[in-house]
């Protein structure tokens, strides 16, 4: 999962200099099958790729470049793409492309939420904010929760409805976790950089996807159907983390998991996924 952002400058500046500033970042400069030119940072758990376009070739409306020129001072005449991975580290190394093209050139920012900023503003929010550099002012939240909330991807351990989800919780308890860890969530599993949080739903609210509903009877018997959901951290150690919880709960119950994109999953499709070393467990 990744998102982007343009960089854009007023100066001409070719693909060959926007990847001199990924060089000196200490990245590497790629070529692709068509010929496109493109760099990549990967560095502290983070990643980071860009992709330059020739200047004068900004394929916008009057409005957007009159936009882009009153920040800038003038004209824009170049951009680049910087797609900024969910990898822990990829915000600040997308920072720092930034700040080490406005050394260069003059630069601003078109950022997650198409809000231009430009270098004096993306320094203030560098200096104010631990995170969520590339998010306009509306979007911003600096508390705790959401800091969480940008950092987590969400799956569904789907349970009989005869399953208490509350026995799930309590089954973290038994894994070395925590149990009501604050007032939005019902148990926190966690082991070094990995972090799992727990929230049992209603009696009855599981998500039922209409086309597997074979599958959730051949597993879980008839319906309605009990759940928890999970918020794994965005680092590859939770998801394994998380996996190991649900081998821990099938060893209790009929389990099915709702993945990261919404695919339904079995244990043994877990399994198959950490056996074969994916990164991404629950996100088939």
């Amino acid at each position: 999962m990744s998102r982007s952002v343009m960089v854009l400058s007023s100066a001409p500046v070719t693909p060959a200099e926007f990847l001199d500033v990924v060089g000196a970042l200490g990245g590497e400069k790629n070529v692709g099958p068509d010929g496109t030119p493109s760099g990549t940072v990967e560095r502290d758990e983070g990643l980071m790729l860009v992709y330059p376009f020739e200047p004068d070739t900004l394929p916008y409306g009057p409005d957007l470049l009159a936009a882009y020129g009153r920040v800038l001072g003038s004209p824009p005449r170049s951009r680049a793409v910087v797609e900024v991975s969910s990898d822990p580290g990829s915000e600040w190394l997308a920072a720092e492309y930034v700040l080490a093209a406005a050394e260069r050139w003059p630069v601003a920012v078109d950022d997650f939420g198409e809000q231009i900023v430009g270098i004096e503003e993306f320094q203030r929010r560098l200096a104010k904010r631990p995170s969520g550099f590339f998010l306009p002012d509306a979007w911003y939240d600096p508390s705790p929760a959401a800091a969480r909330r940008d950092r987590v991807v969400d799956v569904t351990l789907l349970l009989p409805g005869t399953v208490e989800p509350a026995g799930v919780t309590r089954l973290v308890r038994s894994l070395g976790g925590q149990l009501d860890p604050d007032d939005r969530t019902d148990a926190l599993l966690e082991r070094g950089a990995a972090r799992v949080w727990l929230r049992a739903a209603g009696p009855g609210e599981a998500p039922v996807d209409p086309g597997k509903i074979g599958l959730h009877r051949e597993v879980l018997g008839e319906p309605p159907y009990n759940s928890v959901a999970l918020e794994v951290f965005d680092t590859a150690e939770s998801q394994t983390l998380a996996a190991e919880l649900v081998e821990a709960a099938a060893a209790h119950w009929p389990v099915l998991v709702r993945g990261v994109s919404g695919q339904v999953m079995t244990v043994g499709d877990v399994r198959d996924r950490v056996a074969a070393g994916a990164v991404d467990v629950l996100d088939p």
